[in-house]
């Protein structure tokens, strides 16, 4: 049987779009039941084509029929968007070499229903916000231009995380109201259409799993067509989440050789910040804070439920460590951080259940080592962390394979990993 994904009916109801679908084929053990998927605005839709609002729809499942080389039939599409298609194919085939690239989109009718830009709105720009330190990093990078901020619950906090959902909500309007801009709050069901557990086994080629490696870049971007034909849009950022210096080196859904290609109408989109590793970031928000006396409310934890930063996880631990390598205070940027912290830090780290892989220590940890160094008249207690700048990381990472080769050699858990395998 072959595998097709046809798009049946576009649903408008005020701010609500609701794309039923059908599917047919093997590919069907992929997704969820489910066959409809919603998607809310905080403006009124109706009188948005749908040939605009079915981008959201191509846009999550391309690459998914790339993957399993299915016919996606939509009936009416954006022209920009469709023409991008074969370009952000061969985005995905750059990323992946040893993966094949297939399948194809089929549009009953395409459509140029974009406005021409009006020179009043040409300046007219958007910037997808997570309140990260990536985000704020491309949104101080560009908010001479006013950009609309776009946020999305149902991306890395879930719809039914409520608290985690007001929480950030609410940081991004702190951030929009000290910079007098406008939220764009996008509800959406797109992480609930792949069983993401299920597609495990199949990618593991890749080196990568779906949301991190396929999905979330074009997932989140197609969401921006509704807002650039209702606003006019010339431009949509994205913040990048790794540099160029990094490049082949690191597998990622969001990338330039992606993100660049995609179009809809006269709106595109930029991979914004490629040319920054994560360490210039933080340095460019420290001196943001330091000259505006407005430092980022960073939020970057997504192991503690309500939306805020747990800072004792690995991702709270390295960001912190850098903007202390700055000279600047974690509690600037919405860490709670004190001599308490840095000892439960040592003791995660040297008992290693802080777990942090050879490529987290290359790229992040060995360099924050070197800069605190060098920085060491800048930082505020830097007795504190003496010890952090002479630990081996050698010898860390030595001893944690050899934990995590007896954790897996237990005869409990290798029985726990044949009963996987064979679920399967």
């Amino acid at each position: 049987m072959n595998n097709t994904i046809q798009l049946v009916k576009t649903e408008k109801n005020n701010q609500l779009v609701n794309f039923i679908y059908e599917v047919s084929g093997d590919i069907a053990k992929y997704l969820y039941p489910k066959r409809n998927f919603a998607v809310k605005y905080p403006f009124d839709i109706n009188d948005i084509p749908e040939s605009i609002l079915n981008v959201t729809f191509a846009g999550n499942f391309l690459p998914f029929i790339f993957l399993f080389n299915v016919t996606l039939t939509v009936p009416a599409l954006d022209s920009a968007f469709y023409y991008c298609i074969e370009d952000v194919r061969k985005g995905y085939q750059e990323m992946y070499p040893r993966m094949p690239f297939n399948g194809n989109v089929i549009v009953k009718k395409l459509y140029n229903e974009f406005q021409t830009p009006k020179e009043t709105a040409l300046r007219n720009t958007a910037s997808f916000f997570s309140g990260g330190v990536d985000a704020y990093t491309t949104l101080f990078r560009h908010l001479d231009e006013k950009p609309f901020l776009l946020t999305l619950h149902g991306a890395d906090i879930k719809l039914d995380d409520l608290k985690g959902w007001d929480s950030l909500s609410s940081l991004t309007k702190i951030a929009s109201a000290e910079y007098s801009l406008e939220n764009i709050f996008i509800s959406s069901e797109f992480r609930l259409l792949f069983n993401e557990g299920a597609l495990i086994r199949f990618l593991e080629p890749s080196g990568d799993r779906w949301w991190h490696g396929f999905q979330h870049g074009i997932g989140i971007i197609s969401h921006g067509a509704a807002v650039a034909y209702k606003y006019n849009l010339s431009t949509i950022y994205i913040a990048s989440s790794f540099s160029k210096d990094q490049k082949n080196t690191y597998t990622c859904a969001s990338d330039p050789t992606i993100d660049n290609h995609i179009r809809f109408g006269f709106t595109k989109i930029v991979h914004d910040g490629y040319e920054l590793n994560r360490q210039n970031k933080i340095h460019y928000l420290c001196q943001q804070g330091n000259n505006t006396h407005h430092f980022a409310k960073v939020h970057v934890c997504f192991q503690q439920a309500e939306g805020k930063n747990c800072c004792h996880c690995e991702k709270c631990y390295r960001t912190i460590l850098e903007i202390i390598a700055e000279g600047a205070d974690p509690n600037d940027f919405a860490f709670e951080w004190n001599i308490e912290s840095v000892k439960a830090f040592e003791k995660s780290l040297k008992s290693y259940s802080l777990e942090i892989n050879d490529a987290g220590i290359s790229r992040y940890y060995v360099p924050v080592q070197k800069l605190m160094k060098l920085n060491k008249d800048k930082i505020k207690n830097y007795e504190w962390y003496e010890w952090f700048t002479k630990f081996d990381f050698e010898e860390y990472s030595r001893q944690l394979s050899l934990k995590l080769k007896q954790r897996y050699s237990h005869p409990r858990i290798k029985k726990i990993l044949r009963k996987i395998k064979l679920m399967r």
